[in-house]
């Protein structure tokens, strides 16, 4: 009974062998599908984005109350809340101040494709924190 197994069953091997060598060998010879045929989409390209918000002084200057001039003289020793709470302006009034005009220029650089909605997304996640810290740091001198 081994003995009829075993002449069976090696035959079949080599068979199964021949087929999986002969498969291989064809598929290495031929070239490989390309992205179209495979119905695959390639990711587009990542361009880095460059945006650069530039405060609006005059703004900032009339929101506080005082000349673009007078703004630069109390800058050099005080910060952006310094100055307003001086001027009575308040910290959420700032803040909402400086975030309308990064959200207008974000709006704009959008409008005209200098900016995706993903990169958006990303710069707005530390806005509070990035407005925040520069409201309070001081001029170096």
């Amino acid at each position: 009974m081994k003995k009829g197994f075993l002449i069976l069953f090696i035959p079949s091997i080599l068979v199964g062998m021949i087929i999986f060598l002969a498969e291989n060998t064809i598929a290495e010879t031929q070239s490989p599908p390309k992205a179209t045929e495979m119905n695959i989409t390639l990711p587009e390209l990542k361009i880095k984005e460059v945006f650069s918000y530039k405060t609006d002084f005059e703004a900032l200057a009339n929101l506080l109350n005082t000349t673009e001039k007078q703004y630069f003289a109390l800058r050099k020793e005080r910060s952006m809340l310094e100055i307003a709470e001086l001027q009575g302006i308040s910290e959420q009034e700032l803040f909402n101040h400086l975030a309308s005009e990064n959200f207008n220029a974000l709006k704009r650089a959008y409008d005209t494709d200098e900016v995706s909605l993903e990169f958006i997304m990303d710069y707005v996640l530390h806005l509070k924190e990035d407005l925040n810290w520069e409201m309070r740091i001081k001029k170096s001198k």
